[in-house]
């Protein structure tokens, strides 16, 4: 694995703090939930590259607001520019 991948895991899984979902491997009191890359659903954002395609996990969605947080996994081909979002 790559460092952004590392990195954008690490971060995704630590805003995820209300993740509570089935067939989790370990759990914490504090409401944090490990789950294993490879259980996850993947699914391709750019399937037209195939296998060059980034992909994404849905982890968990807030049934009140339907927020969601999700994991995104590049391939090592893509290249994305340090950058900034705002809102």
């Amino acid at each position: 694995m790559n460092r952004t991948f590392n990195r954008i895991a690490a971060s995704l899984l630590g805003l995820s703090s209300l993740l509570l979902a089935p067939g989790c491997t370990h759990a914490h009191a504090d409401g944090i939930v490990f789950k294993n890359q490879g259980d996850l659903t993947w699914e391709q954002m750019l399937p037209e590259l195939g296998g060059d395609s980034p992909r994404f996990s849905i982890l968990r969605v807030d049934p009140e607001t339907q927020a969601t947080t999700l994991m995104i996994e590049f391939p090592k081909a893509l290249y994305i520019p340090k950058h900034t979002h705002r809102g």
